[in-house]
């Protein structure tokens, strides 16, 4: 057994975003990665005003990924399938990177995730930046491995 052994948090800047396995651009940000498990209020009777609380379903976040916008239609293409009311479900995975880029420390990976919601960037012209586009996602259930034993699946664009 190791004993003091010093454990470092994540740096949030070296991530990306996978879907069906496949990196998807750069994305900037992403935001509403949670998991709250609900609860249930239970007053047992002559327990003298006693309140106890059960464990009930779980509720995913919907996630908001950011990234500049290009000329790429794949995510634009997925909406507008949900928007025809083609529901079409996808893996999607976060990964964070160790310092080294071929190293994962961690991902999540979110079951059955389509969008919800996408949205264009405020468009300025008195400002020099990029043009951003976001797009939520629903999800049906999140798994979280550790280890940076795996490799960073390479860029292949379909």
């Amino acid at each position: 057994m190791q004993i003091n052994v010093r454990k470092d948090p994540y740096l949030a800047f070296n991530f990306l975003v996978e879907i069906d396995g496949l990196q998807v651009g750069g994305f900037n940000e992403v935001e509403g990665l949670h998991l709250k498990v609900e609860t249930i209020a239970y007053c047992e009777g002559g327990g003298g005003g006693t309140v106890y609380h059960l464990a009930g379903e779980p509720r995913y976040g919907c996630v908001t990924l950011s990234r500049g916008m290009t000329t790429s239609m794949d995510l634009w293409d997925w909406v507008l399938k949900t928007v025809e009311g083609e529901i079409v479900p996808r893996q999607v995975s976060i990964v964070l990177r160790n310092i080294d880029p071929e190293l994962e420390e961690t991902r999540w990976n979110l079951a059955n995730a389509w969008p919800r919601e996408w949205k264009a960037g405020c468009f300025n012209a008195l400002k020099s930046a990029f043009s951003i586009e976001s797009l939520s996602l629903v999800f049906g259930s999140i798994k979280r491995e550790i280890g940076n034993v795996k490799q960073v699946k390479e860029n292949i664009t379909a």
